[in-house]
Formats: C-alpha cells, sequence, structure tokens
C-alpha cells in the first residue's frame, strides 16, 4: 500500500508539472521527451521507473475536461514509467457510490480517485483523504521534487489538498 502511496504523490506531481516544459537532456528510453521535460525532470521519471515500472494504477473518476487532459497525458507517462494507468470512468454520482463502496468494503480495487469539490467535505470527515500539506511543504519523508511549484497550480485543482485545517474544522460544526 506504501508503495502506491508513493507513486499516487508522484502521478500527481507529474500531471500538476506538465506545463513545465522545456528542452532537455534524456536518458536513451526518454530522449524523444527532451523537448518536452526539463532534465530534472526527467532525471526524476528515471527514478520512477527504476522503482514502480510493471505497477498498474487504477484509477476511478468522472467525465471531465480534466479528466481527458489526464488521459491524453497517460501515453507518455506510461512509456516514460512503466506503470500502465486502468481507468474506470462513469458519471459523478457513481463515482461516489463506487469509491465509497470499494472503500469500505475494503476491496482496493482503486489507487487513484478523481474527486469532486462537493464531494471532498465528505471525503475528509470519512478519512478516505490524504493531506498533501505535509508532503508540499517536505515535512514528510517523501519530499516534493525542487521543480515542482504548487503556488502555480490553479486553486481549482489544489484547494481540496490545502488548507487541510480549514475544511476540517468546517466538517467539526
Amino acid at each position: 500500500m506504501r508503495k502506491k502511496t508513493i507513486i499516487i504523490f508522484y502521478i500527481t506531481s507529474f500531471i500538476f508539472s506538465s506545463i513545465f516544459l522545456s528542452n532537455a537532456f534524456a536518458t536513451d528510453h526518454l530522449s524523444k521527451f527532451r523537448d518536452k521535460y526539463s532534465a530534472e525532470q526527467l532525471n526524476w521519471i528515471t527514478k520512477i521507473r527504476e522503482a514502480y515500472s510493471g505497477t498498474t494504477l487504477n484509477m476511478i473518476g468522472f467525465a471531465h475536461p480534466t479528466l481527458n487532459a489526464i488521459k491524453k497525458m497517460t501515453p507518455d507517462w506510461e512509456e516514460m514509467t512503466g506503470i500502465d494507468v486502468i481507468y474506470d470512468e462513469t458519471d459523478l454520482a457513481k463515482v461516489r457510490d463506487k469509491f465509497v463502496l470499494n472503500f469500505t468494503s475494503g476491496a482496493k480495487t482503486y489507487d487513484l480517485a478523481m474527486v469532486a469539490e462537493v464531494q471532498a467535505p465528505e471525503y475528509w470527515k470519512l478519512d478516505y483523504l490524504e493531506p498533501l500539506d505535509p508532503r508540499i511543504k517536505n515535512e514528510k519523508p517523501l519530499k516534493t521534487e525542487r521543480w515542482f511549484d504548487w503556488e502555480d497550480e490553479h486553486p481549482g485543482y489544489t484547494m481540496m489538498f490545502n488548507n487541510v485545517k480549514m475544511v476540517r474544522v468546517m466538517l467539526s460544526r
């Protein structure tokens, strides 16, 4: 489970950092990505490949432009890292039902879940989500890469994962 948690953090970092594209040096299997990612990013991806190649991640999500964008990046992610991603895409209500049932039953089918803002308070209350603050602030062993800029990300994508104290206070009222 820890291995998949680490991979989930890496894939989250990758998705959020895809904006940072530049020319770079790459190892042979990444040479075609030189024009898209920095040398630092490609070195990071190489480390992920060495540690997690052959892993499969299962993601549940709902129809949304964000999921469409993630899916467009997936072939590059899979080629670069050797990590396969399988999507279970359905409508928002079914995502909630499938995710909660999966989590409460202990089935652990999903490694990643696309969470809508309207669902986040419930998931926090049920302790289904992990605060990312300690990882972003490098307070946990898994450190955020130096090139990753959380502040550069759109608040619509980050608000559920930072200011966790505010979310938890709202839930306790």
